[in-house]
């Protein structure tokens, strides 16, 4: 039994090796998450920095074609990053920041509506400020969603493992005992 136990171990060790560490895995995993809540989680994320990077360089008067191209880096390779790239593109064409940013989903409908409303007032920097703000408690809100979830997990694994371990203790210690005739 302590053979089977220690191969099942073995084999989850190196499955972590390999979706951790390896390209192959990250692929799989960012494919995984993709399709379900932790692809929604990792757009809120990047959502939250894309619009803080943004609320920065425009309160610092960076241009809104600077400030978009560093903001973009940002986000790396999330699946953000196409969709800011795509907004890159229409406003190079002529299309305003926040119509760009609409047009492609950067944002969802009442934060692109609450950053057009900032342009229109002409309130640019202040408006992004605010929608950076509420980026950032929605992503909060997901995250603390999602690590719930983990925990509820990791809480019923170490649950059994400390059931392994006393009944690795346990049960020679009653075969001592029912050898002496206890």
């Amino acid at each position: 039994m302590a053979t089977a136990a220690a191969a099942i171990l073995v084999q989850g060790a190196l499955l972590m090796l390999l979706l951790f560490r390896t390209g192959l895995g990250a692929r799989l995993l960012r494919r995984r998450a993709a399709g379900g809540r932790a692809g929604k989680t990792e757009l809120c994320v990047a959502r939250s920095r894309f619009a803080s990077a943004m609320a920065l360089m425009l309160s610092s008067g960076l241009p809104f074609d600077d400030a978009l191209t560093r903001a973009a880096a940002l986000v790396g390779d999330s699946a953000l990053a196409p969709r800011i790239e795509a907004c890159r593109a229409d406003m190079a064409a002529g299309a305003s920041f926040p119509d760009a940013l609409r047009s492609h989903a950067v944002f969802e409908n009442l934060q692109s509506g609450l950053l057009a409303a900032g342009f229109r007032a002409g309130v640019p920097a202040q408006a992004m400020s605010e929608l950076a703000r509420r980026a950032a408690e929605e992503a909060d809100a997901r995250l603390d969603r999602l690590l719930a979830r983990f925990e509820y997990g990791l809480v019923l694994a170490l649950c059994i493992a400390v059931g392994l371990v006393l009944l690795t203790v346990m049960l020679p210690l009653l075969g001592v005992l029912s050898s002496v005739g206890v």
